[in-house]
């Protein structure tokens, strides 16, 4: 863990995890106790449920993408391949069905449907999120 404190709301653990430069995640451990984590690696553990802190944020055709290293979707729009990040996060940005983009490897990216999410040592995932202007 991050630190020894306890938080009794996900927004005051989230809050405290984005301030701080070691955090990772949160884990939510009982109905009102969260903890800041250092690993990167969830585990699964049917009583808890883990949030992981986006390395980064990007801005493409008018959304915001979140990254998250060593993931890929499970399930894909279409079997179409795109070549470069951008193209891939264009063409998500244009389709209300597409939750985001799967880097599978160079120079393959795919749209993903849905959010469910499986472990990948060389994947990368930009989770669509919100919509903005400028």
């Amino acid at each position: 863990y991050s630190s020894k404190s306890n938080y009794k709301t996900l927004a005051e653990a989230l809050a405290a995890c984005a301030a701080s430069g070691s955090c990772n995640g949160v884990t939510k451990e009982g109905s009102k106790t969260f903890r800041l984590n250092t690993g990167t690696s969830p585990n699964t553990v049917k009583t808890m449920k883990c949030y992981i802190k986006a390395a980064s944020y990007d801005s493409t055709a008018d959304y915001r993408f979140t990254e998250t290293s060593s993931y890929v979707s499970v399930k894909f729009l279409t079997k179409k391949i795109y070549k470069t990040e951008t193209a891939a996060k264009t063409a998500c940005a244009g389709n209300a069905k597409c939750t985001g983009v799967s880097k599978i490897k160079k120079a393959n990216y795919r749209l993903n449907e849905g959010g469910a999410l499986k472990s990948s040592k060389t994947g990368v995932v930009y989770n669509k999120g919100s919509y903005f202007t400028t």
